[in-house]
């Protein structure tokens, strides 16, 4: 899908601007279930912070190329602790896109974030493991957008 990306054609550069999501796509994230659900309402910063920091990279790490955009909807505060992630992880050329207005965690705000950036840095392909979040993202911009299932 992706032979395209730095091919010379003719004498126009022939690129594919790809976004990945970073929770559920590019790392692992905890699943919903009653406790889980219970922490996230009652500690949204703590709770957030101990799940990201704990987070272990998927295959799909091996799919990102030097240059793409890693769009998340996590807080503002889990900047250095996902920079430091990515690098660990081989993703040190990657442009990490992080919501700096946004300090707990909130879904709806996550989404109308991303897209937002999807449209301004014009992505082409954007990988995402939330259907709500999909079908936002096809009502709202041209993306085309790939579901991920970890």
């Amino acid at each position: 899908m992706r032979e395209g990306n730095n091919k010379i054609v003719g004498r126009e550069r022939n690129f594919i601007r790809v976004g990945f999501d970073l929770d559920g796509v590019l790392c692992t994230e905890f699943r919903n279930n009653w406790l889980i659900k219970f922490f996230w309402k009652i500690f949204p910063k703590t709770w957030s912070f101990i799940t990201h920091l704990f987070a272990k990279k998927t295959e799909y790490c091996n799919a990102v190329y030097s240059g793409d955009y890693v769009i998340t909807g996590r807080p503002s505060n889990e900047f250095i602790l996902t920079r430091r992630q990515l690098d660990k992880w081989g993703l040190k050329n990657v442009l990490l896109i992080i919501d700096y207005d946004k300090n707990k965690p909130d879904k709806q705000k996550s989404i109308a974030f991303k897209i937002d950036k999807i449209k301004k840095l014009g992505i082409d392909l954007f990988y995402e493991n939330d259907l709500e979040t999909i079908k936002e993202l096809k009502k709202n911009t041209s993306t085309k957008t790939i579901y991920v299932h970890n």
